[in-house]
């Protein structure tokens, strides 16, 4: 196993392709155990085994793997997990009606429906929540972990044609002040 294991989302293949066409040997040092698509992160997708120390992958259509100490470390070199996952807010940029509802302080016509801070949080947190529990279950068995951030929306991606691109820019901030406070 390389000293530096790199898990989780499809955002992975991005990391994946840069490494395939590198030529630094410090991205050889990398390796890829790619789980499966990030919607899989919403539900219970992983169990822990407090007694194995182990952490085991669920979700009925990722990868299942294990993770432990002794899993990671069997060759004497292994150095960190990153995990991409927590900080993806892909999901909800894309797939909430963000032109229609914005945070209450951002309302600016009659057609947007203001949404409180609190809902705002609420709807952050289920959709990084497993992930942070995930994190935070690798830690407690004794795995050294740590988290790649996603990549940040394109102002051109297509799903955001019809929304405010400073709520969508809002939104990702309090995205990823959440999930790196938790």
């Amino acid at each position: 196993m390389s000293p530096i294991l790199l898990t989780g989302d499809s955002h992975l293949g991005a990391l994946k392709h840069a490494q395939d066409f590198q030529d630094d040997p410090r991205i050889g040092e990398l390796e890829f155990l790619p789980l499966g698509q990030g919607y899989g992160s919403l539900i219970d997708f992983f169990e822990v085994d407090k007694a194995a120390q182990t952490v085991t992958i669920t979700h009925e259509e990722w990868a299942n793997h294990s993770f432990s100490q002794q899993s990671l470390n069997k060759d004497g070199d292994f150095k960190l997990l990153v995990v991409s996952m927590p900080i993806n807010s892909s999901r909800i940029l894309r797939d909430c009606s963000w032109h229609r509802n914005v945070p209450w302080s951002m309302k600016k016509g009659a057609k947007e429906a203001p949404l409180s801070d609190a809902l705002v949080q609420s709807i952050i947190q289920h959709d990084c929540a497993k992930s942070i529990e995930f994190m935070t279950a690798l830690a407690s068995v004794g795995i050294k972990v740590a988290v790649i951030e996603g990549p940040r929306f394109f102002d051109h991606a297509r799903y955001l044609q019809r929304k405010r691109i400073d709520v969508c820019l809002e939104i990702e901030r309090r995205y990823r002040s959440f999930a790196q406070i938790n």
